[in-house]
Parts: C-alpha cells; sequence; structure tokens
C-alpha cells in the first residue's frame, strides 16, 4: 500500500478533490505525480462519479490542453483524464483535433491515443474521424499492423453507436427505450452512413492474404454487416507464427507430451506395486485365517 493509498483511506471526498485534482493544474512533478495516481486509481477502485466537481476540472482540463504548452507525456495524461471526466459527466467539450493532432505512427502512446479516440467520439464527429482514420492508417501505402488498427479503431467506433442505438432486431437507445419517429430515421441514418464509409473504406483489403488484416477485415465485416458486437480492443492484432516460431511451439509440444507420458508409466508403475503389495498382505491373511486353531489341553 502506498502514502497515498493511506491519504485516500483517512480523508473525504472533497479533500481528495482539493489535493488531487487541483494539482493536476500545478506546474513541476507534483501534477504529473497526481495525474498518474488519479488514473491508477480509477482502474483499481476509485469511482470517478463521485467527484462533485467533475464538470468544472473538465473544463479546466480542456482549457489548459487548448492554451499551455507541456511535454507530449503530460499531455496524455491529461488527454486521458479530460475522456475520463467526459464518461461520467456532462461535457459538451470535443478534444478530438487535439488528440488527431499527436497521432504519430512512429510513436508508441498511438495505441493510448486510438482508445481516447473511440471513447470520446461522438455522434456529429463520428463520419469526419472515420474518413481521417481512413486517411491516416486504412490505405495501402501503409505497414500492415498500422492499416490493422485503423480498422480496429472503424469497428469500435460502429460498435459503440451499435451499442447505443440497438442492433438489426429492434432499434434501442442506450436505456432500452423504443426509438420511433424522426429520432428512430436520424439514428438509423447515421449508422448506414458509417457502414457505408466503413465498407467503402476497407473495400481494398477484401481477399487479403495477409493474416492480420484477413482476421481485422473479417472482424470489421462482423461488427458492420452482421451487426455483431466483436469484444476486441484496438490494440489487437493477430499475428501470423514465423517458421522458427512454429518450430519452437511444435517442439515445446513434443517435450510437453513426452513428459506426460513418463508421469503416467511412472504413476501406473507405482499403482502396480501398491496393488502387488495390497495382494501379498491379502494372501498372507488369507492363510493366517485359513489355520487350524490348536485345543488347548486341559488337566484332567
Amino acid at each position: 500500500m502506498t502514502r497515498f493509498d493511506n491519504f485516500t483511506n483517512v480523508v473525504d471526498l472533497d479533500e481528495l478533490e482539493s489535493f488531487i485534482c487541483e494539482a493536476f493544474f500545478i506546474e513541476g512533478r507534483l501534477s504529473k505525480i497526481c495525474c498518474l495516481y488519479f488514473l491508477n486509481r480509477t482502474e483499481v477502485k476509485f469511482d470517478i462519479s463521485r467527484i462533485r466537481r467533475g464538470e468544472e476540472y473538465a473544463d479546466r482540463i480542456f482549457k489548459s490542453l487548448s492554451d499551455e504548452v507541456m511535454d507530449r507525456d503530460m499531455k496524455l495524461m491529461k488527454i486521458r483524464i479530460f475522456v475520463l471526466f467526459k464518461q461520467h459527466f456532462k461535457v459538451r467539450k470535443s478534444i478530438l483535433k487535439i488528440v488527431m493532432s499527436m497521432i504519430d505512427i512512429e510513436r508508441e502512446d498511438l495505441k493510448d491515443l486510438l482508445d481516447c479516440i473511440v471513447t470520446s467520439v461522438e455522434e456529429n464527429e463520428a463520419l469526419d474521424v472515420l474518413d481521417s482514420i481512413a486517411t491516416h492508417f486504412v490505405n495501402e501505402d501503409q505497414q500492415d499492423e498500422i492499416v490493422v488498427l485503423g480498422m480496429n479503431v472503424m469497428r469500435e467506433i460502429y460498435t459503440k453507436f451499435l451499442s447505443c442505438y440497438g442492433n438489426r432486431d429492434g432499434w434501442t437507445s442506450g436505456e432500452n427505450e423504443e426509438i420511433n419517429g424522426s429520432d428512430w430515421n436520424k439514428e438509423h441514418s447515421v449508422m448506414e452512413e458509417m457502414k457505408r464509409k466503413i465498407l467503402k473504406h476497407i473495400e481494398s483489403f477484401k481477399g487479403n492474404k495477409t493474416k492480420c488484416i484477413f482476421y481485422a477485415y473479417r472482424m470489421v465485416v462482423r461488427a458492420v454487416v452482421d451487426n455483431e458486437i466483436v469484444e476486441r480492443p484496438v490494440s489487437h492484432i493477430k499475428q501470423k507464427i514465423d517458421k522458427e516460431k512454429r518450430e519452437i511451439v511444435r517442439k515445446k509440444g513434443k517435450e510437453e507430451l513426452r513428459r506426460r507420458r513418463e508421469e503416467a508409466k511412472r504413476e501406473e508403475k507405482k499403482e502396480r506395486y501398491r496393488n502387488r503389495k495390497k495382494g501379498r498382505k491379502k494372501s498372507a491373511m488369507a492363510k493366517l485365517m485359513k489355520r487350524p486353531s490348536r485345543k488347548r489341553k486341559t488337566c484332567k
């Protein structure tokens, strides 16, 4: 348990807000420490929805991201915190332009940024985001892994709104209330347009023989055409095992099989020995029981 854990176990929520959340806006090392702690805490057990001034903090974080100059790691942490606040509070501001401006396929934080895009994208931004992802990721000039990441983002964006609006058996809202009239037409048209765009963007990869692209393409089709919610992270890339790795796996399998067979033989041998031992004991006992008892001679 860390010192911060001890701290949050004894202070009330107001003190936690004033200490941790206010530190987001302090320059220096303390701000980074508090951002890291907050992100780790929300991933484990801290309920962010209990924060009373969540909307205010989200607005201040958005302003700091728009106005201030900060290093990339700090900026990414604040983006992730903003996305968390947006998930739990009524925050109208969009952070997508800032996130898209940070996209760099050579950076290690690419997958974190893509997760932020999927989580924070709104209905009125979805179509533009799909076009942007197609331009930067889903094209034949990119590496296979980058193409797969782009397809995964498209799939997750479509799945996100599919979960909100409904499925092929009946369009529903997030609260499972039926959508009808103009609302139904609006949501249905948005999903149809997203479907059309996604299928158009991935069309050139149909029948691709590369395993990771083939698999990602199939997952997109399952989500978009079959309206199936595919539970895969954005970072999931199915790789083909090369010859060397396949040989290693084969050898490990053979060694494991040989080990199990030897172990089974040892157990069988022990069992036979135990049975023989029991048999000898039983036969000795049987002989003893069959031996006639000697009558004692009595004196007359």
